[in-house]
């Protein structure tokens, strides 16, 4: 169960209110549910599971706390059309690809909040509003790193296969630039370097970043790493695989840099059949399409 401190700022964004239809995707321990069934009523309360055992003992739990939601045990992905429309949604995991089937089961002016993890282990407090069937709009309100949807998790890892055929170049860029680079900062980044991840591996005497493909499952993809000893002018940077990933990596942030180093509440997405699009400032504005 996540605690409370990250569980409430959701559930404030969710805002349920007396008689509203909720699905929730995760019940976990059944404590949010709870949370869920008091706001609400429990007879609003749809809440899916897809661990069978962890179903188990969240009914009992929320028996033993005097509630009876309609609890399922399934892949939350597909949402539960029998019970839709819902005015609702709240997700308990991290997200990368946003399904569609939430937004066709939630009511126009419905609510869907979620962690959005669209890459690397920093995911971000969305807020979407469903205008129709097919489309959702926008905001974002703070960081939030939850655990993946299982069939959404990274299995990848860094590797420098192939190590005597990098190339190698230097940059004035300090790797430790992305160590806790600013939300708005990452967001450019998930959209203009789409699916990298990167973790330093910082020393007393080093700046490191190392950065992989997210969705390789080889272990044979593209991969980068950027070095840095205190008092050089220059970082070394060495890069193998079909993209270039510190190239893609730096340009995205130095976009945003270039951009005025727009604030996070500037950011906000739009969901639709064509996919996900990053926007600043307004939807019809300057946008950027999320490759997930």
């Amino acid at each position: 169960m996540s605690a409370p401190g990250i569980v409430f700022p959701f559930l404030e964004l969710l805002a349920p209110q007396e008689g509203d239809r909720i699905l929730e995707i995760g019940t976990g321990s059944g404590w949010t549910t709870a949370m869920l069934s008091w706001a609400a009523g429990p007879d609003g309360i749809t809440s899916i599971e897809v661990d069978e055992r962890v179903a188990t003992q969240a009914a009992d739990n929320l028996r033993a706390a005097g509630y009876r939601p309609n609890l399922r045990i399934g892949n939350g992905v597909k949402g539960r059309p029998r019970d839709a429309p819902f005015d609702r949604v709240h997700v308990t995991a991290g997200v990368s690809h946003i399904p569609m089937a939430w937004i066709e089961q939630t009511r126009p002016g419905g609510v869907i909040v979620l962690p959005w993890h669209a890459g690397g282990l920093l995911g971000h407090r969305l807020r979407l509003t469903v205008v129709d069937g097919t489309t959702a709009f926008g905001r974002f309100h703070g960081t939030a790193s939850y655990m993946m949807l299982r069939e959404q998790r990274y299995n990848s890892r860094w590797s420098a296969h192939h190590h005597e055929e990098a190339t190698h170049s230097t940059t004035r860029i300090n790797p430790r630039t992305f160590w806790s680079m600013e939300p708005g900062a990452h967001l450019m980044c998930l959209a203009l370097a789409p699916r990298i991840g990167w973790y330093d591996t910082s020393e007393d005497d080093e700046n490191s970043l190392l950065l992989y493909e997210l969705d390789d499952h080889t272990g044979q993809g593209s991969w980068a790493a950027c070095d840095h000893k205190p008092g050089a002018a220059d970082a070394e940077v060495a890069q193998y695989g079909g993209r270039r990933l510190w190239d893609e990596l730096s340009s995205a942030y130095l976009q945003w840099a270039s951009l005025g180093s727009p604030g996070y509440d500037r950011f906000g997405i739009t969901v639709d059949p064509t996919g996900v699009h990053l926007w600043l400032d307004r939807p019809t504005a300057l946008t950027w399409k999320v490759e997930l």
